[in-house]
């Protein structure tokens, strides 16, 4: 699973910055990806071949959403709101439009609407500092997600809305 999502951020930022065909006079890559501070996270959406939504987080704060695979970004949270460390966009998110993001500062937040509002997803957590957040590839029916905090991993069985230590 980790070495999955590894696979997926590489391919993501290949996906930002392009590189100039082979051949040509200067190499240079050129960023279409959103300001905002040092980007720490990218997901995309489960149906990026047919929506091209990806997120972004920023360390000093601010979510980003582009629905044209990376042409143009817009803020879905402001700067400074949460510093993003980790997103998790649900397998299903083309029907349940649902992403996490794990903060450094204020926990789990979830959407249910692609980012429009959010609720914290944060009880049992033990350290509101989280680093990163994965959801099962069955999310829709197990409803199983993982977070790594300071004090090590949780995990959640009824869609984050409490969490419990592995190990």
């Amino acid at each position: 699973m980790i070495a999955r999502l590894c696979f997926v951020t590489v391919m993501l930022v290949s996906m930002l910055c392009v590189a100039p065909l082979a051949g040509a006079e200067t190499p240079a890559w050129t960023c279409n990806g959103p300001s905002g501070g040092k980007i720490q996270a990218l997901a995309s959406s489960a149906t990026f071949a047919a929506d091209g939504t990806l997120y972004a987080g920023s360390q000093t704060g601010g979510l980003f959403v582009t629905t044209d695979r990376g042409e143009s970004w817009e803020s879905v949270a402001a700067y400074g709101e949460w510093p993003v460390s980790g997103i998790a966009v649900s397998p299903d998110y083309g029907v349940d439009e649902t992403l996490y993001v794990a903060t450094s500062t204020v926990g789990i937040k979830r959407s249910a609407d692609g980012g429009t509002t959010w609720e914290s997803h944060s009880d049992g957590l033990t350290s509101l500092a989280t680093t990163a957040v994965v959801l099962s590839p069955s999310f829709e029916t197990d409803q199983i997600a993982l977070v790594a905090t300071r004090d090590g991993i949780f995990r959640s069985i009824n869609g984050g809305k409490l969490w419990s230590p592995v190990g």
